[in-house]
This record gives structure tokens, C-alpha cells and sequence, in this order.
């Protein structure tokens, strides 16, 4: 009966003290195996579990030998009666390679066996081996013209994290894994070799000085010391070497004796493990005050880089390598693709969001001219007013649509998602993708034309508005669509300052409909989720936003009375009283829901009055 056994043999002697020996061991273990094309191989006794030798040799149907630096890994089908017996050769084959001069003092770390029931093909029994053990630290398979780059590129990314570690560019490198990572070979020679040449060129490149960032590990003394001694050295160069690389070596090499931080240096009378972790120590202390140094000499500039690789290039500096502009061109370009797409999905969803919330609550502002005069145009992505209106029509259920009082043109529209909207009240089985694909009938996104579009549109508005009625849970729902309403329209942007789609598009509903309404305006502000979070932090911040607002709206119109006039006559409380103390900054005196209401009618009828119909957007969501 064939078997399979795998034995995983161990060299105790360090790879390459013989280069030749080692080279020449998968010849030699298999000329030890394969001589005669058989073995003698022990078998257990099961009366004393003693070794005995076989009375007939064990015949090897295949044999596979891997061997690396650290041992072999050797596999036999073995034609044995049992897998015991199979195992004993295995065992015997390694004591017998542990025994022979050339492989004495091998140790047999592990052995398993398998039965097997067929040749893989005629006269293989055994898989090929594969050798998955590292040979090599894989960062040194990159050439140093790419490593170099590479170390530069992840001090920036863990300076970037260290300014702002909420962040959410996708770059981002955590520097307590970078600090903790570098002492795998090479990363900690590329690492300070990178280190020296950015402090110079960041330095270079501050606008403003910094006080050293509070966040960070490592020592704050020592990285208040080599900042200093940075911004000392670009004050007052302590050499004539222009070559920011070279100026920083020095610099970094004259910081690190000054506080016995030569990381690259080894007693060789010490004891090799406690030198070993007292060079790694000095090598996370010096990278920990580096990488908080580029954290405060880069906090402007890394915040509006695209990307570490923009900002490096930013640096113009000798020492950043030619590949760093190709990266650089890559990500800006991306940036703003990415900027225009997700521009394009607020817009579509902000629209969406004004329609849905004026079929819910104003729905006589649907056919009123100045919505078109507010807005200029109101073209609307369909699939978030898909969303949205399934959201709604969920929330209402089947027999608020039956019982409604629907116009001609919205009766088949009613018709074609109550046979769903009751399913989804049954809770039966798929019954909501069925109301969904019915509301996607109603709302084509493509192949059709404008007007066809807006005939439909408006149809299925005025379906919303009947099933809505004039009670509490029209109200509800809008707030429910204020509160979730990237989540609801389903819109997935990855906005190019990191922001939260969520937060970002509720103010943009919130400027659209102060561009349209003050009234309307003022609801949406109270609607605001700061205002019924039980957070007790996010009020003071709505307070402090529309704090912003207000300051905004008083630079802009403060001087111009006959504009204040005018808005003040169309502005409902409070925002009218507000407007009459323009010349005042101060909202300290104003609850924080009476705030917000205020100054978002206030905007609202400033921008009317002005008629300029994106003054809230350029106040709100600026």
C-alpha cells in the first residue's frame, strides 16, 4: 500500500559557513536516498516498542528534495503495508542523514504521512515542492533607486498620520508601525538615510514655524531638540554643503553622537542580543523624532498635498528622487478625477434630497417658478430620488398609497408599486427588491428624453405627497432623509479632503434650500441631527459652525444696508431680527437651535435679496 511521508529536517550549522557543502546537499541527500532505489527501514515492534529491521527492503516509489539554507524538507511515497510502518522509514531515513558525515547533527523537526490511492500521472506519486521559507528580506529584491523613494514616501505618509490620524487618505501610514517596522532590514538603513535630506528640504519649505506636534511616541524633549536643531542649521549653516542629502547626513550624524543615538554603531564586547536591542531602541528613538519633526516643519503643506508623493515633490529638493514627479502627476490627476466624480454625486443627491423634501413638506413649491430662478437648473440624478423615494414609500406603507388622493397623471404610478409596497408590508420573500425594480420603471436613468423625464419625475413626486398626506410622519420621514442622507441615497463619495459624505452633503441640502426658500431654509436648519444627538458635543459644535456662517454672511453684507433692507422685509423670525444686528458677530447670546435657524434665514434672504441664488453655498459649504 503507497504512502506518503514528508520529514522536515534542521541544520543547526549557520548558512554559509561552506558554500560548496551547501550547494551540493540536494545532490547528496538524494544520491543518500535514491542508492540501490530501495531501504532498509526500521519498523516498530508492537510487543517492545523497539526498532527491528525489515525482513524485506522498502520499495521508494518517487522521492522529493527541497533544501534551504536552514535544513531539507525530503518527501518518499513509501509502497509499506501500513502507515506506521511507512512513518519508521521516514524515522530511520532521518536518523540515517543526521548519522552520515556530511549532514551530522541534522535534527528531525517534524513528519507526517498520508495514504495514497493513486500516481498523480505514470511514475509520480508526490506533488513537486515548492520552497514558501524566506531566503532574503523581500525589500532587498527592490534596487536602491526604488528604496530610496520608498523611505521617503512612508516618512511622509506617518508625518502626514502623526498631523491628522482621523484622516482618511487611503496613504496613510500608521508611524508607530512604520517606527516599529524599521528595524526589519534594509528599512532602517533607507529610513535615516531619507530622513536627513527631508528634514532640510521641509525646513526649507515652511512658511510658518511650528511649535513641534503634541501627538507622537518617541521621546518630545529629543524631537524638540533636533527640530531646534534643524531650523538652527537652516538659519545658520554649520557647512558649506548644499546638497540637502549630504547636509542632512551631517546634520542627523552630529544630532545622533550628541545624544547617543548612534543606532548603526555596536559594542563588540557587549552581549550580541542586549546590543542588538539597545541598537534598535536608539534607531525607533531617532526615527520617533524625526518623523515628528516632518510632522510640524510639513503641517501646512501635507495638509493640502494630494498625497505624500505631491508633497515630496513639492519640497523641490535634490535629495527626492526623478520617480517621485511621476507618482506626483499620478495622484494629482487622480485627486481630480476623483474630485469631479464625487462632485457629481452630491450635486445629483442634493437635488434629489430638495425634491424628495419638498414633495414631503412643500410640495406647492414643486411647480413654483423660482425654484428654477434659485437653482438655475434642476436636473437630478435619478437613482438617488430612487432611493429616496423608496425610503419613503417603505416608511409610509401600502395603505397610506390606497387611501391617498392621487392627481390622473400619478394614478399609474400608484398602480405599479402598491402590488410591491404590500408585499413589503407582508415582509414576503424578496418583496422589496420587487419595490425597488417598480420604482426603477418609474424613474428610468437612461434612454429617454428630458421632457419625458421630468413628466415622470413629477409623477412620482406627486405619488410621495399623497402618500405623505399633511401629518407627523411626512415630517418624520424628511427628518429621517436629513439625518442618513448619503447613507439613503446611497452615494458612496470619496471626497478629495477626507470629509464624511454625510456631513458634506446635508450642508449642501442644507444651501440649497436656503437658496431657495427662507422658510424652508429654517426647517431643514432645525431639522439638523446636532440639535437631537445625544452627543453633548455636537451642539457646541453646530453652535460654533453656525457661528462661521453668520461671520461669513456679516464680512459680505455688513456695509451694504439696502441689501439688509430688503432682506429683513422677506426674512421670517428669527432670522429677521439677526439681520437687524448685522454689524454684531456674536451669536454667544442665542440658544444653539435658535442660532442655527437664524442664521440659515438670514443667509437664505440675503442671497434672495441680492439675488444671488449660490451665496449659501459659497457661506455654508465653504
Amino acid at each position: 500500500m503507497p504512502y506518503a511521508v514528508w520529514i522536515e529536517l534542521s541544520d543547526p550549522d549557520p548558512p554559509g559557513s561552506d558554500d560548496v557543502a551547501h550547494a551540493r546537499r540536494p545532490e547528496l541527500v538524494l544520491e543518500l536516498i535514491e542508492a540501490g532505489g530501495a531501504v532498509d527501514g526500521p519498523v516498530l515492534d508492537d510487543e517492545d516498542d523497539t526498532d527491528a529491521v525489515a525482513e524485506e527492503p522498502v520499495a521508494l516509489l518517487d522521492v522529493r528534495v527541497l533544501t534551504y539554507p536552514e535544513g531539507a524538507r525530503v518527501g518518499l511515497a513509501v509502497d509499506a503495508m501500513d502507515l506506521p510502518a511507512a512513518l519508521a522509514v521516514g524515522l530511520g531515513l532521518a536518523r540515517y542523514l543526521s548519522g552520515t558525515p556530511a549532514l551530522f547533527g541534522w535534527r528531525l523537526e517534524s513528519i507526517s504521512g498520508a495514504k495514497l490511492d493513486a500516481p498523480l500521472e505514470p511514475g509520480v506519486w508526490l506533488p513537486s515542492v515548492e520552497d514558501d521559507r524566506p531566503r532574503f528580506p523581500i525589500a532587498e529584491h527592490l534596487p536602491r533607486e526604488l528604496q530610496e523613494p520608498a523611505a521617503q514616501y512612508l516618512l511622509a505618509a506617518a508625518a502626514a498620520d502623526v498631523n491628522d490620524p482621523a484622516g482618511r487618505g487611503p496613504w496613510r501610514v500608521d508611524a508607530a508601525d512604520l517606527v516599529a517596522g524599521s528595524v526589519e532590514h534594509p528599512w532602517g538603513r533607507e529610513l535615516v538615510a531619507a530622513l536627513g535630506g527631508l528634514l532640510v528640504a521641509a525646513c526649507r519649505a515652511e512658511a510658518v514655524r511650528h511649535p513641534l506636534v503634541g501627538r507622537g511616541g518617541g521621546d518630545p524633549a529629543l524631537a524638540q531638540a533636533l527640530l531646534d536643531a534643524v531650523r538652527a542649521d537652516h538659519d545658520a549653516p554649520a557647512t558649506d554643503v548644499d546638497q540637502d542629502g549630504m547636509r542632512g547626513h551631517l546634520l542627523l550624524e552630529e544630532f545622533a553622537a550628541a545624544h547617543d543615538l548612534q543606532w548603526n554603531r555596536v559594542d563588540p564586547d557587549a552581549d550580541p542580543d542586549l546590543a542588538e536591542e539597545r541598537r534598535r531602541a536608539r534607531l525607533r528613538a531617532l526615527l520617533w523624532a524625526g518623523v515628528r519633526c516632518l510632522a510640524t516643519m510639513g503641517r501646512d503643506g501635507l495638509a493640502a498635498a494630494e498625497s505624500p508623493w505631491v508633497w515630496l515633490a513639492d519640497l523641490d529638493s535634490d535629495d527626492v528622487a526623478a520617480v517621485v514627479d511621476h507618482f506626483a502627476d499620478r495622484d494629482a490627476e487622480q485627486t481630480a478625477e476623483a474630485a469631479e466624480e464625487a462632485e457629481a454625486l452630491l450635486y445629483g443627491a442634493t437635488q434629489a434630497h430638495l425634491l424628495m423634501r419638498l414633495a414631503l413638506l412643500h410640495p406647492d413649491l414643486l411647480a413654483a417658478d423660482r425654484i428654477t430662478a434659485a437653482r438655475n437648473d434642476l436636473r437630478i440624478s435619478t437613482e438617488p430620488l430612487q432611493h429616496l423615494g423608496f425610503h419613503a414609500l417603505t416608511s409610509f406603507g401600502s395603505a397610506a398609497v390606497e387611501r391617498a388622493t392621487l392627481p390622473e397623471h400619478a394614478a399609474d404610478a400608484a398602480r405599479s408599486v402598491l402590488t410591491a409596497l404590500r408585499a413589503v408590508d407582508a415582509e414576503e420573500d424578496d418583496a422589496l427588491d420587487d419595490l425597488y425594480a417598480a420604482i426603477e420603471d418609474l424613474l428610468p436613468t437612461r434612454h429617454i428624453a428630458d421632457r419625458e423625464r421630468q413628466a415622470h419625475t413629477a409623477a412620482f413626486l406627486d405619488l410621495v405627497t399623497a402618500a405623505a398626506g399633511a401629518g407627523d410622519d411626512a415630517a418624520r420621514v424628511a427628518r429621517e432623509l436629513l439625518a442618513f442622507p448619503a447613507e439613503l441615497a446611497c452615494i458612496v463619495a470619496d471626497l478629495p479632503d477626507g470629509g464624511q459624505a454625510e456631513h458634506t452633503l446635508r450642508l449642501r441640502v442644507l444651501a440649497a434650500a436656503a437658496s431657495l426658500d427662507p422658510a424652508v431654509a429654517g426647517e431643514v436648519a432645525a431639522d439638523l441631527p446636532a440639535l437631537r444627538s445625544k452627543d453633548p458635543r455636537d451642539e457646541p459644535a453646530l453652535h460654533a459652525e453656525a457661528a462661521v456662517w453668520w461671520g461669513r454672511a456679516v464680512r459680505a453684507f455688513g456695509d451694504k444696508p439696502d441689501v439688509v433692507d430688503r432682506a429683513i422685509t422677506a426674512c421670517p423670525s428669527p432670522g429677521a431680527a439677526l439681520l437687524r444686528r448685522i454689524t454684531s458677530f456674536s451669536l454667544d447670546d442665542l440658544p444653539t437651535a435658535t442660532a442655527a435657524v437664524a442664521v440659515v434665514q438670514a443667509i437664505s434672504a440675503l442671497g434672495i435679496a441680492a439675488q444671488e441664488p449660490y451665496l449659501p453655498h459659497e457661506i455654508i459649504t465653504a
